[in-house]
Parts: structure tokens; sequence; C-alpha cells
């Protein structure tokens, strides 16, 4: 779980114990961890940013189980997304209340984000779109 204020705790029977420092900025709750081609993410919904003004996800990498380094926008190599921009011009604009990682039938890594105020949005073949 992540605190609306950044602390991070992972629950193992019937305790939970932090997990590193506080991230900065607020968060919504959100959280998947998210695997493809050997990238090892967890994925942590934003309700606001001071560095990016944006909202959407922010990432951070995983390595032999641990978190490793500091929260990261979206977008390039070892990234869960291609595009950085295109993603600050679509979800990043949005805050999402969940978000989870598939994979289709043909084996395309599909993210779907629900967001708080503007629906289902679904990220696959590079683009993110709102789904009906």
């Amino acid at each position: 779980v992540i605190t609306s204020n950044g602390y991070l705790y992972e629950g193992s029977g019937s305790s939970f114990s932090q997990v590193g420092g506080r991230f900065g900025g607020r968060f919504t709750g959100a959280l998947e961890l998210y695997q493809n081609g050997g990238i090892e993410l967890l994925l942590i919904g934003t309700s606001s940013d001071s560095t990016y003004y944006t909202y959407g996800y922010r990432e951070v990498s995983i390595s032999g189980g641990n978190l490793s380094g500091d929260l990261n926008e979206p977008g390039g190599t070892g990234s869960s997304i291609e595009d950085r921009a295109r993603y600050r011009s679509t979800l990043g604009r949005r805050v999402i209340n969940s978000i989870i990682q598939t994979v289709s039938g043909d084996n395309q890594t599909v993210i779907f984000a629900s967001t708080q105020t503007k629906g289902l949005w679904s990220y696959r073949n590079e683009t993110w779109n709102a789904e009906e």
C-alpha cells in the first residue's frame, strides 16, 4: 500500500512494514507490479506532482525484489510506455484510481487505468486511449 503522502508499506501475514523512505508528491493509492521483457516496475498513481505538474502515475524500478531508484515519469527506455509527450497529453492529465497490466490474446502487454472523472483508459500499440 502507499499512503496519500508517499509512504510505501508491504504486508506480511497480519502486519505491515514501511519500505524505504518517503516519496515526494501526493498519491491515490493505485499500485501495480509491471513486468515486461525483463523490465520490472512498480506503478504508483499520483494526484499531484511538484516536478512535472501532471497526474497519472509514476514508476520506480524493482531490482532483485527491492525498489531501486527514484520515482520517474513514464516514457522512454526501461519504462512501461514509449512516448512521454503522448502520455503527458493523455493519461498524464488524469487522476487515476486503479491501474492493472494484462496480456491480450495475441501476447501484447496492455495497461488499463481507471480515472477519477474520465472513465477507463488503455495503453496498447504505444498509445493511450479512452475506452468506450
